[in-house]
């Protein structure tokens, strides 16, 4: 598991002057809610997460683009 993915990715994108956005969707109904995030950098996908709760779900989204990166060699 990866320490503070977001806060890397972050740290990652001012070094680098790439961009990294979240976008962020909801699913269903209030009670039972399922959040969908999904990790750009510089407009492509490196990551997406899901779960019922937003952080969660972008923490997850943050995981796999921290994993992508370092198979890529670039973090």
């Amino acid at each position: 598991m990866v320490d503070h993915p977001r806060t890397m990715l972050n740290n990652w994108s001012a070094q680098t002057g790439r961009n990294v956005e979240y976008h962020e969707q909801k699913f269903g109904p209030r009670h039972a809610e399922v959040w969908v995030v999904r990790v750009y950098v510089d407009g492509e996908q490196y990551g997406a997460g899901q779960a019922t709760r937003k952080d969660t779900a972008k923490e997850l989204a943050a995981i796999q683009a921290v994993n992508v990166l370092r198979n890529y060699g670039q973090l």
